[in-house]
C-alpha cells in the first residue's frame, strides 16, 4: 500500500490518475492563464502587423531587409499569422468554457493547449534564432521558454516532451538554416557552442523543475480544495437533518423553499397526542423511540423527500400531490399508526392540513399559519383526528 509521500511524488510527477474534479481544477486554472495571455498576444501582434508593416515586404532600405534573410521574411510573415490564429482561436475557447456555455472535456483543452505551444514555439524559433546567429544571444528563447512551460499546470511528462521539441527544433534551425542577410553577414553563428549548450540545459532543467513543482501545487491545491468541499457538503447536510430521525429539520425548509414556489401544495402539520406524558412515563429514552418509529411511518406514507421535523414531537408534511392522492396517504398513514402500540397504549396523532397555492414567501408562511391553525382545532377538539377546514363555534 501506497504511503501518503509516495502519492504526493507521483502526483507531483504527473503518474497519478487524475480525478474528474481534479481535471476541471487544472482546466480551470489553465483557461484563465490562457484567455489573459492570448488577449495579450492578440493586441500585440495586431499592433506589430500594423505599425511595422510585418505583412508586406519592407522597402529595400528597411533594416529587417538589410539584415534578414527572404527565407527569414516569409517564415516571420507565417510564424505572426499562425500565432495570430491560434491566440484568436485559444482566446474563444477559453472564454467560452470560462463562461460554462459549453463543455469541453480535459483532454480537448489539454491537446489545444499543446497545439498552441507548439504554434508559440515555433513562432519563438523564428524570433530568437536570427538573433542568435548575428548577436550570440539567447534571449528570445528565454522567454518563450518561461512563457511556455512556467505559466501553465501541464502533466510534467507532457513538458519534457514539449520541452524537448522546441529545443531540438531550436538547435536545428540555429545549424542548418541561415535566416540573417548573406550579404551584410557572411559568415553568420551557424553553430552551437558550449557555452549555449550549458544555457539551455540549465534552462531545461530549470523549466522542468518548476513545471513539476508548479503542477504539483495545483494537483495538491484541488485535493485540498475537494477535501473541503466535501466537509462543506457533510456540515450543510448535518445542519440540515435532525439527528434523532434523520429527517430534513427546520433550517432545511427554510433553505429549501423556493423549490415550493409557483405550485399548488398540500402543508400538514402532525403532532403526537399526549407525548408528553408518554415521556414524563417511560422516560426520554423511551420518548425518541418513539419519535424515530412514527418518523419511519411518516416515511413510509409520504416519501422521505416530502418529511421534515418541525421540532419536539412536530412534523410537517410537504407535498403537491391532488388533494384526493394526499388524503389516501393519510388514511393509509392512519391504518399504519393505529397498528403501532406501545406497552399496551395506541399511539394516536392529530394533524392539520392546508391546500394553497404558493407563489412566494408570504404564501408558504400564510400556508404553514392555517395548517399550524388547522392542528390545534384538531387538538382542541378531541385529538386523534385531522382537520382540514375549520368551523367556527358561532
Amino acid at each position: 500500500m501506497e504511503t501518503e509521500k509516495q502519492k504526493k511524488i507521483k502526483a507531483y510527477l504527473g503518474l497519478d490518475r487524475l480525478t474528474p474534479y481534479e481535471k476541471q481544477y487544472l482546466d480551470k486554472k489553465n483557461m484563465v492563464i490562457m484567455r489573459a495571455l492570448t488577449t495579450f498576444l492578440c493586441v500585440i501582434i495586431i499592433f506589430a502587423l500594423v505599425y511595422f508593416n510585418i505583412i508586406f515586404k519592407p522597402d529595400n532600405d528597411d533594416f529587417a531587409t538589410l539584415y534578414y534573410s527572404p527565407l527569414w521574411h516569409y517564415g516571420h510573415i507565417i510564424s505572426y499569422i499562425s500565432l495570430f490564429v491560434i491566440s484568436l482561436y485559444m482566446l474563444i475557447i477559453s472564454s467560452v468554457y470560462l463562461k460554462k456555455s459549453k463543455k469541453m472535456s480535459h483532454g480537448f483543452i489539454t491537446t489545444n493547449i499543446y497545439i498552441f505551444l507548439t504554434v508559440y514555439n515555433a513562432f519563438g524559433i523564428y524570433s530568437s534564432v536570427a538573433d542568435y546567429q548575428i548577436h550570440g544571444q539567447i534571449v528570445g528563447m528565454i522567454i518563450i521558454m518561461a512563457v511556455s512551460y512556467l505559466v501553465f499546470n501541464l502533466n510534467p511528462i507532457g513538458t519534457v516532451v514539449s520541452l524537448t521539441c522546441y529545443l531540438l527544433g531550436f538547435f536545428y534551425v540555429v545549424m542548418n538554416i541561415p535566416l540573417v542577410s548573406p550579404e551584410v553577414f557572411p559568415d553568420p553563428q551557424m553553430s552551437v557552442d558550449t557555452m549555449l549548450y550549458t544555457y539551455a540545459a540549465i534552462l531545461y532543467f530549470a523549466a522542468v523543475v518548476v513545471s513539476i513543482f508548479t503542477y504539483g501545487t495545483a494537483i495538491t491545491a484541488a485535493r485540498n480544495q475537494f477535501k473541503l468541499e466535501e466537509l462543506n457538503t457533510q456540515l450543510a447536510e448535518l445542519s440540515m437533518t435532525d439527528d434523532l430521525t434523520d429527517l430534513a429539520n427546520r433550517f432545511a425548509l427554510k433553505t429549501n423553499m423556493t423549490k415550493f414556489y409557483h405550485n399548488e401544495l398540500n402543508l400538514m402539520m402532525i403532532d403526537i397526542d399526549d407525548f408528553k406524558k408518554l415521556n414524563d412515563t417511560y422516560g426520554h429514552q423511551i420518548g425518541d423511540e418513539v419519535l424515530k418509529t412514527f418518523a419511519g411511518l411518516l416515511i413510509d406514507a409520504f416519501g422521505k423527500a416530502n418529511v421534515y421535523r418541525y421540532g419536539g414531537d412536530e412534523f410537517l408534511i410537504v407535498s403537491n400531490e391532488t388533494v384526493i392522492d394526499f388524503k389516501k396517504k393519510l388514511k393509509h398513514l392512519r391504518s399504519k399508526v393505529g397498528s403501532y402500540h406501545y406497552r399496551g397504549s395506541e399511539l394516536c396523532f392529530s394533524s392539520g392540513y392546508y391546500h394553497h397555492f404558493m407563489a412566494n414567501h408570504e404564501d408558504f408562511d400564510h400556508a404553514l399559519e392555517e395548517a399550524d391553525r388547522r392542528l390545534y382545532y384538531s387538538k382542541n377538539h378531541g385529538k386523534n383526528m385531522d382537520t382540514s377546514t375549520l368551523v367556527s363555534n358561532s
